[in-house]
């Protein structure tokens, strides 16, 4: 597989990250509060989270935040929700 690179400022790449980690924060403490807009808009961001922290290749990758389980849970809402109205 092809290596790929990824170039950001360090202002979208703190931006990102900061969004990201808020919707991780907000997730963990009340996904089944959150509106279906406020769940899509989470998902949004802790995907962008994921991108460029799986991105990342410095000598400090290993610490990158792992947005996997947030991304899960806000798809395991959406989805019970969905099951729900059906």
């Amino acid at each position: 597989m092809p290596e790929m690179t990824i170039k950001v400022t360090m202002g979208d790449f703190h931006s990102i990250h900061g969004r990201a980690m808020a919707a991780k924060e907000r997730v963990a403490k009340e996904v089944q509060r959150m509106s279906i807009p406020e769940l899509r808009q989470a998902l949004e961001a802790l995907r962008a989270g994921q991108r460029l922290a799986g991105a990342e290749n410095g000598p400090d990758f290993m610490f990158a935040t792992d947005y996997s389980l947030a991304i899960l849970a806000v798809l395991a809402e959406l989805r019970r929700r969905f099951a729900e109205q059906v």
